[in-house]
């Protein structure tokens, strides 16, 4: 089996939906939450918010492989981000920062160049 077929199967199709199902209610849980899991770990937020949606484009971009352009994806899912972390306005506890909206924008890119090239190089 084909790299290309593998991410074209039907059959993965259903897992690579189910995938985005949980993706999109971590991802939001996350941003929307007055009180959000806390790791206690070293980590950066701002790393956080890139690799958040690094893993948000991916997810989606399993999910329409082959049925949308990765740059209508990457259109749409700014957007999307971004209304998500203004959001933060009407909680409690959470609030809107630009630096966190910057990471959030920069991991999507990353993830759409990540996920074009592995299209490229599927033929798909």
């Amino acid at each position: 089996m084909s790299f290309r077929s593998f991410l074209l199967n039907p059959a993965l199709g259903v897992l690579w939906k189910t995938q985005l199902v949980v993706a999109l209610i971590i991802y939001c849980y996350l941003i929307l939450s007055s009180s959000p899991i806390n790791l206690d770990m070293n980590y950066s937020d701002k790393l956080m918010h890139y690799l958040g949606n690094f893993l948000l484009y991916g997810s989606f971009w399993l999910a329409t492989v082959g049925r949308i352009k990765p740059i209508l994806l990457l259109l749409a899912l700014v957007p999307f981000v971004a209304a998500m972390e203004f959001s933060q306005y009407f909680t409690a506890t959470r609030q809107v920062d630009m630096l966190d909206l910057g990471a959030n924008i920069l991991g999507l890119i990353s993830g759409w160049l990540v996920c074009l090239s592995i299209q490229k190089l599927a033929r798909i």
